[in-house]
């Protein structure tokens, strides 16, 4: 970790560091919103705001990082979860907002599960290589098997996403939504997909929800601006 990382984590606070130290198993705490989405995945203007926040690619590992356990129990899990919503809904800037983002990353990828980790990694591999229907053959499992497993469904929305395949991937993010209101992804997926599917006013109301809870979401102030002068101008 190296001294920026160190400092920021220093300054907003004691839980984002235990959080940013919580060592899942290797391709868990893989960076998963550096790369930018390929334009393909998004028609139109709805490729402005990175779908999820997930790069086209997911890197299978980090360097850097020890291994050691992630959350002792689910009460943990939520407890960490619930106090960095609440820092990263009052970040101060962008590089403060992203240690936290990363930091709930690395917590909503950990199942807790030996089996659906495996599961998963497999999926994310084998979506890298370009195989996405055997990804989303496993990950099907995943959500069969772990049901309660945000993630799970996240990614398989984005892989239906990736297809454009709106129908079943509004439906798993409903899924992440009722298990993880704050969400801010899948609530950025949803939001992009209402707006590929020209539901203007509903992409505004969603994109608004993603900065309430993450102020310093990648590209979300700008879509909300232009849709704020194309939904609440043509009210006008």
């Amino acid at each position: 970790m190296n001294g920026t990382v160190t400092c920021a984590s220093a300054r907003i606070g004691a839980t984002v560091l235990i959080a940013l130290c919580l060592a899942l198993p290797g391709w868990l705490t893989a960076p998963v919103a550096a790369a930018s989405t390929p334009d393909e995945l998004a028609p139109g203007k709805a490729d402005k705001a990175k779908p999820y926040g997930l790069s086209g690619k997911q890197a299978d590992g980090a360097p850097g990082l020890a291994q050691r356990p992630g959350p002792a129990d689910a009460g943990e899990r939520a407890r960490l979860l619930g106090e960095l919503y609440g820092r990263l809904a009052k970040a101060k800037d962008a590089g403060a907002a992203k240690i936290i983002e990363t930091a709930i990353e690395r917590i909503w990828l950990y199942s807790g599960s030996d089996t659906t980790d495996l599961l998963m990694s497999r999926a994310l591999k084998l979506h890298n290589a370009g195989k996405s229907r055997l990804a989303l053959k496993i990950l099907s499992s995943v959500v069969i098997l772990a049901p309660d497993y945000q993630e799970g469904w996240n990614r398989r929305a984005y892989i239906y996403f990736s297809k454009r395949d709106y129908r079943r991937a509004l439906r798993d993010l409903k899924r992440v939504l009722k298990l993880d209101p704050r969400h801010f992804q899948a609530l950025n997926g949803m939001a992009n997909i209402m707006r590929a599917l020209g539901d203007k006013a509903s992409a505004l109301e969603a994109f608004r929800k993603v900065r309430k809870i993450h102020p310093f979401a990648e590209g979300v102030e700008e879509s909300i601006k232009e849709l704020e002068r194309e939904v609440e101008g043509q009210e006008i």
